[in-house]
């Protein structure tokens, strides 16, 4: 079923399909937003807490009739905007503990090193390139949905992303120069 579908099948079925119509989308989207959530913030407390409302809103959206066209740039852009009233209100002191990541034991070392690097330097770019680092690097969205979501052009997406990668770089050359001497040294 198309997202499309689904939409309809909420909005002109029964309440069992509109269980289900809600279920498909919820399992559909969910790694992807909480992914991003996770990628945006270091408490995993208030990824989860704002992952739950982004499908709450989704669901209360779709109980009033709203006619949602892309689920995935409407999800997103949620998770999004409660992220920036969470940071907001935190005055955009976000921590990073490096128990908030989960780590995957088939990655070798050096991989996993610099992926928790990458996710630790997350709060040191600004808000606006690490939002399109996150949804390119982490959520893996191409680069018209980004530039839908964050409301660029095409191109500014791709630039926006490209200055990130710069930045990023920046951040970690120190780490890198260490990783390459620690690799070489075993």
């Amino acid at each position: 079923m198309t997202d499309k579908e689904v939409i309809e099948l909420y909005h002109k079925g029964t309440r069992k399909d509109k269980s289900r119509a809600f279920s498909i989308l919820f399992d559909r989207y969910a790694m992807l937003v909480r992914s991003y959530c996770g990628s945006m913030i270091g408490s995993v407390q208030e990824a989860d807490d704002i992952f739950q409302e982004t499908f709450i809103v989704l669901h209360n959206n779709l109980e009033k009739g709203k006619e949602i066209t892309y689920i995935k740039a409407f999800l997103i852009s949620i998770a999004k905007n409660h992220i920036r009233n969470l940071w907001r209100d935190k005055k955009n002191n976000v921590e990073v503990s490096p128990d908030d990541f989960s780590h995957d034991p088939e990655i070798d070392q050096n991989k996993e090193e610099m992926i928790g690097l990458i996710k630790g330097a997350l709060p040191l770019l600004d808000e606006k390139y690490r939002e399109a680092f996150v949804l390119r690097e982490f959520a893996g969205m191409p680069y018209q949905e980004i530039a839908d979501i964050l409301d660029l052009t095409l191109s500014g997406a791709k630039t926006r992303v490209a200055r990130a990668h710069e930045k990023m770089l920046v951040v970690l050359q120190p780490y890198i120069k260490e990783l390459k001497l620690y690799g070489d040294s075993r």
